[in-house]
């Protein structure tokens, strides 16, 4: 195996412990599925985000049923009290919250990353939702008894990057101020 493989490998379980660690803060039980190479789930709601550096870039797309939007939602009400645009909002949050812990577990490997900002698509059919993840490998989740999909590419610049494990546990996330 070489650098860039490696590399890809140590970042995705770098994902995949950043994912579980963001919905175990939200109450949620996270397990990792495994990985597949096309989309399994039928939601048609995608959000994406993108990260980069010198070295690397992250595309990230996120497929998250509505039923994981609620169960994760801050303020706990049923699906029914949630009006949809609130669980859009949160779903934008929880890619950027994603690809923020993502940030940090690099951020200790000397990696200055920097995120982009959230976008949705909604009603996405199948043919656009294939062009989207084209490049993407897919992360299975289960949360809470629920199938969620994580699409995310690795792009590594730098072939001769040096990555490790930390197996510290993430820092909770912070409080925003808004002015």
């Amino acid at each position: 195996m070489n650098a860039v493989e490696g590399a890809k490998i140590i970042i995705g379980e770098m994902f995949t412990l950043s994912c579980k660690s963001l919905f175990q803060y939200y109450g949620c039980e996270a397990s990792f599925w495994g990985t597949v190479a096309h989309s399994e789930a039928g939601s048609h709601t995608l959000v994406s985000i993108d990260a980069g550096c010198d070295d690397l870039e992250l595309s990230l797309i996120l497929n998250v049923p509505f039923s994981i939007l609620a169960l994760s939602y801050p303020c706990q009400r049923s699906v029914i009290e949630l009006p949809e645009a609130q669980l859009e909002d949160w779903s934008l949050e929880l890619a950027n919250q994603l690809m923020g812990k993502l940030k940090t577990r690099l951020l200790k490997q000397n990696f200055n990353i920097k995120l982009g900002l959230p976008d949705s698509y909604f009603d996405v059919n199948d043919v656009t939702k294939d062009e989207l993840i084209s490049s993407h490998l897919g992360y299975l989740f289960e949360v809470d008894g629920v199938g969620m999909e994580c699409w995310l590419h690795i792009d590594i610049k730098n072939h001769a990057i040096q990555l490790s494990m930390d197996s510290s546990e993430d820092a909770h996330s912070g409080e925003i101020e808004f002015f």
